[in-house]
């Protein structure tokens, strides 16, 4: 099972595994996570439960971390 998800950092999207994290998360709702490779398709994850935040947040976390040690952050 796969989602999708749009970084806001860098205005690009990409397909993560999904194995349960985006749960209680409902489609084009707004969350910040950290993403970690993995050795299968699509080959990157959530690290854990992604947080569900507003827009306003997400952006300013994008902001942050925008940059190249980003730190994984999605």
């Amino acid at each position: 099972m796969t989602c999708f998800m749009l970084s806001a950092s860098a205005m690009t999207s990409r397909w993560l595994l999904n194995l349960g994290a985006m749960t209680d998360v409902g489609p084009g709702r707004t969350v910040v996570g950290r993403v970690v490779p993995v050795s299968v398709w699509p080959f990157a994850m959530f690290e854990s439960r992604p947080l569900p935040v507003d827009r306003a947040t997400a952006e300013h976390v994008a902001e942050r971390t925008r940059g190249e040690d980003d730190l994984g952050w999605f």
